[in-house]
């Protein structure tokens, strides 16, 4: 498992600030409007990626206070 360290943090939370990116991703792409059942199943799947994201931000931020890395 690879060392975690403040720098591991800093880029989980750079990765999650992509949520806003994506989102306007899906909201300029027309196609989208076209099919409604595949506008949800993009919306559906951006939801479980940025919240299994957001859990992998968490653990490492729990992980590094258990550490002491945070106090």
């Amino acid at each position: 498992m690879k060392q975690i360290d403040r720098f591991t943090l800093e880029d989980q939370i750079m990765q999650c600030w992509g949520v806003t990116d994506d989102i306007e991703m899906i909201y300029y792409t027309e196609a989208l409007y076209q099919d409604q059942d595949r506008m949800m199943n993009v919306l559906l799947g951006l939801h479980e990626l940025y919240n299994i994201r957001f859990q992998r931000m968490f653990d490492t931020f729990e992980k590094m206070v258990h550490e002491g890395k945070i106090t």
